[in-house]
């Protein structure tokens, strides 16, 4: 069995991963009625579409036998073909997502006993748990984070590589927080971005900033005023890879309380924190952009 990651989604493969989903699904989700597999069903070809790692276990014919996606650390699907099921290839995946992208969670249905024993056998543990699924539907949900030492990583490289803010990143910095204010919030005008380049570069070095440096290169970097976090911003070509939840980490292991504000519209940003267990704790209209914005809280 050939376990890689996609590059090019063609409808022909879209379409036999659809059919592992549809037949792993009635085979281990019996608390679903068939209207309500069809229901979700209609999600599943633009998950696959748009999930940005997925990786494929094919048999030696080049078939898929199963697939996994990702989205920075977390497992966000991974179905098995049924007469592929207890032959070792579930844990293959998740070797292959620790390896490459330190995947380190996954959230499963309550109702799945299944599941939840296949990722407790892997050395997952439960964290939370939440009354509804990711799709706002009442199926309890139970958040799993793994345990270090069940997955021992090959790549050694793969250690965040975080240091303090030094004058001389500043013009990179800066790059990067224009670059991630233009492509993340397209609803807003380019002009409010531009305009306020020259505040925030002044500004930057009077916040605490960590910057995430590989090999002499700047990817990353958070930066906070207190216990407010002012924002995370990763290279465009770095993203999903696991460099902001690395950043977030690092600042949560000094801080018993994080706060911070991100635009409605910004549905990535708000799933990552979300995922990171930030709860919204209100809603407003931001006064330059009239946008409105979430103000988020972490606490330990």
């Amino acid at each position: 069995m050939k376990i890689f990651e996609i590059q090019q989604r063609d409808a022909q493969l879209l379409q036999n991963l659809y059919n592992i989903w549809e037949a792993s699904v009635k085979a281990t989700h019996s608390f679903l009625s068939k209207k309500e597999i069809q229901k979700i069903a209609a999600y599943v070809p633009k998950s696959l579409q748009e999930v940005p790692h997925l990786i494929v276990a094919a048999n030696a014919k080049g078939m898929p036998s199963g697939f996994m996606g990702i989205t920075d650390r977390k497992i966000e699907m991974l179905f098995l073909a049924p007469q592929e099921r207890g032959k070792g290839l579930g844990k293959r995946l998740i070797q292959y997502g620790v390896d490459h992208y330190s995947v380190d969670e996954v959230a499963v249905n309550e109702q799945n006993p299944q599941a939840l024993g296949f990722y407790q056998h892997m050395g997952f543990q439960i964290d939370r748990r939440s009354d509804f699924d990711e799709q706002g539907n009442p199926y309890p949900l139970l958040h799993l984070k793994l345990c270090p030492t069940s997955f021992p990583q090959k790549d050694a490289q793969n250690v965040q590589n975080i240091r303090p803010f030094q004058i001389s990143d500043i013009d990179a910095l800066m790059a990067l927080w224009l670059e991630g204010n233009l492509k993340a919030h397209a609803y807003i005008p380019s002009d409010y971005w531009i305009n306020n380049y020259d505040e925030v570069k002044k500004e930057l070095p009077q916040a605490t900033v960590y910057v995430y440096e590989q090999d002499h290169q700047i990817l990353g970097f958070i930066g906070l005023t207190g216990q407010y976090i002012a924002g995370i911003f990763v290279h465009d070509e770095m993203q999903s890879k696991g460099i902001g939840k690395q950043l977030l980490d690092f600042v949560k292991r000094n801080n018993d309380r994080l706060t911070l504000h991100v635009y409605q519209k910004n549905y990535r940003a708000v799933a990552f924190y979300r995922r990171e267990q930030f709860s919204v704790t209100a809603q407003q209209i931001e006064e330059h952009t009239q946008e409105i914005e979430y103000a988020m809280t972490w606490q330990r």
